[in-house]
């Protein structure tokens, strides 16, 4: 999911497709896959091709900061 996710949201092999991309990350993200967990808070926070919901990428961001990931710990400070 998480790779077909950056497929889509890069157009790789396939059309650019960044609302589809957002779902597969949120799917990745809800199965524990740290990097789609950020994709998909990066999304939120920006509102790109979703709507906006800066609430719940802080959510995001925390729950890849408590897998350990540096860059997920100093977007989830900014918030």
């Amino acid at each position: 999911m998480a790779k077909y996710g950056q497929m889509l949201y890069k157009g790789i092999g396939i059309g650019m497709n960044r609302g589809a991309a957002a779902e597969y990350f949120k799917q990745a993200a809800d199965k524990g896959n740290v990097t789609s967990m950020i994709n998909y808070a990066d999304m939120l926070d920006e509102g790109e091709w979703i709507q906006m919901d800066k609430s719940q990428a802080a959510d995001y961001y925390k729950s890849a900061a408590n897998s350990g990931d540096v860059l997920s710990m100093q977007k989830y400070a900014n918030k």
